[in-house]
């Protein structure tokens, strides 16, 4: 049988989240005052899922503000998966002005 661990929340892994708890808090608040414009529960499931891809070898994934991975617990730089996905590149296909 195979048995998982947590790894920690969005708000402990993510490097910009010092003022936000949550995946999709934090793209509201970067979106700034821009953020009525986009379709945001879309674009944080595509962050979250870029993030996944991110994280894939490790076995360590997101699920909801929460990553669970293998157990016993393995090293892995969560950080630097936020580092390596380009969130301003993801923001341009969730943008409802430009949607049909």
């Amino acid at each position: 049988m195979t048995t998982g661990a947590q790894y920690g929340s969005f708000a402990l892994h993510c490097p910009d989240a010092s003022t936000t708890r949550s995946l999709h808090d934090y793209v509201a608040v970067a979106l700034g005052e821009y953020a009525s414009a986009y379709d945001i529960d879309g674009l944080a499931d595509a962050y979250r899922d870029a993030i996944n891809k991110e994280l894939e070898p490790t076995g360590v994934s997101m699920h909801g503000d929460e990553f669970y991975g293998p157990h016993p617990v393995v090293d892995v730089d969560i950080a630097a998966a936020f580092e390596a996905v380009d969130f301003w590149a993801l923001a341009p296909q969730f943008d409802k002005s430009t949607q049909r």
